[in-house]
């Protein structure tokens, strides 16, 4: 799929210690362009391409990936710079400040809630552009890193191709000794025209293209910063005819070690290998894709069971506003009286009745802190977004038998029992 190529690093920086200070050789990859290269796959890594086509579809026919819930687990993917730098907001937390927002309720620019509520934003923006265009261009892909990058620090790179040299690992003046060192600078723009052709032109089925197109996107790592991001938003793009992609990167997160392996495995040094290479990466990438699957389908059978116990201790009259509200509040877990009639078409009055007799049962719990904001909380849903969220921090979807190697939400109020998420 490629070779490295042994260049020398003459340092002009001080740097704070010897190793940053040092001139040396380092090995930047070149990979092989990609549009006209055929592809040889093995019968299992068909096999799972067909399964992983088969249970996104199931996604879309049975329409599990409400706009609510979509925002919810899209949330790991938008996080996934903001982590390095600390931030994080518990699932209830995030709802309401998605609801206070909507009700034109400000926020502090600064706080932990506006950044991440922009992360969030910025992901699905850049997925519902990339999902729009008729094409995937250059342009496509940087306007797609300029959304993402927007009120960041980073701001001002973004949708900028880079013109230096980057690398992953290593110390921060100088690529020797790092852990991978992309291509450099003057070959960037090349392969990315490669690379959009190969999305726009090949025929091989959805999920092997967006397979080796996010494989290949992040081995040019063609931008100084964001390119996690902007890859997996690009799976999104590439995986399903309108987007309707699940999660993966809670799936490559919760298995991160084998998800570098196979990345670093890709970039191989020479053609037959490269082949097994791919092969194995797009067979584990299909794999990822129907345990995300799996995991969006038993988050959805939870919530049902929620709505199910609902309807159990309290019953409302066909068609009334009360009954409209319970079949919108395990996708809207987070709800005012104005954002009940927006989602229902009900009186003012009528929502206002049934969201008091959905309190009095203990469904709805009002927000202590934002009582004058009539802001009410449905516990039960966000109890299980919670729990599905720590459950999804490992491999096998149990914290208990096995430590999570992606941030672990704090628990529950209340436990909500989970099934093997795979």
């Amino acid at each position: 799929m490629g070779y490295y190529e042994t260049e020398y690093w003459l340092n002009d920086s001080w740097g704070e210690s010897r190793r940053e200070r040092q001139s040396g050789v380092y090995h930047p990859y070149s990979p092989d362009l990609i549009t006209r290269k055929e592809f040889s796959f093995s019968a299992a890594t068909l096999d799972a391409v067909a399964e992983a086509h088969a249970r996104i579809a199931e996604l879309g026919a049975t329409g599990s990936r409400t706009e609510s819930i979509a925002r919810i687990l899209l949330r790991s993917e938008a996080l996934s710079s903001s982590r390095i730098e600390g931030l994080e907001l518990p699932v209830a937390k995030l709802l309401e400040a998605e609801e206070l927002r909507r009700m034109g309720v400000a926020q502090n620019p600064d706080s932990v809630a506006a950044l991440v509520l922009g992360n969030t934003d910025t992901m699905l923006e850049a997925i519902r552009v990339g999902v729009s265009s008729n094409t995937i261009g250059v342009d496509t892909i940087r306007h797609m890193h300029k959304l993402l990058l927007h009120g960041t620090k980073a701001e001002a790179i973004g949708g900028v191709v880079r013109t230096t040299q980057n690398w992953i690992g290593g110390n921060r003046t100088n690529p020797i000794g790092a852990a991978y060192v992309p291509p450099q600078p003057h070959k960037v723009p090349a392969l990315l025209e490669d690379l959009t052709e190969f999305c726009n032109t090949t025929e091989y089925p959805a999920v092997i293209k967006a397979a080796i197109a996010h494989a290949q996107f992040e081995t040019i790592h063609p931008f100084s910063d964001g390119n996690g991001r902007t890859g997996r938003a690009l799976i999104h793009v590439l995986a399903g005819s309108r987007g309707e992609v699940p999660p993966i990167s809670l799936v490559l997160m919760a298995d991160r070690e084998r998800y570098i392996e196979h990345l670093a495995a890709y970039r191989s040094d020479g053609d037959d290998h490269g082949h097994s290479a791919v092969d194995s990466w797009v067979e584990y990438f299909a794999q990822a894709l129907v345990s995300a699957c799996a995991r969006v389908m038993v988050l959805d059978d939870i919530l049902n069971n929620v709505r199910e116990q609902w309807y159990s201790r309290i019953s409302f009259r066909r068609g009334s506003a009360g009954e409209r509200i319970l079949q919108v509040l395990t996708s809207n877990p987070v709800i005012t009286i104005a954002r009940a009639v927006e989602l229902t078409g009900a009186s003012s009055e009528a929502c206002r009745l049934a969201i008091k007799r959905l309190a009095e049962a203990g469904i709805l719990v009002q927000n202590a802190k934002n009582r004058k904001s009539d802001l009410y909380v449905a516990r039960e849903v966000v109890d299980a977004l919670t729990s599905f969220e720590r459950a999804s921090s490992t491999r096998e979807g149990n914290t208990l038998d096995e430590r999570p190697s992606a941030h672990v939400p704090q628990k529950a109020r209340r436990k909500v029992e989970l099934p093997r998420l795979d």
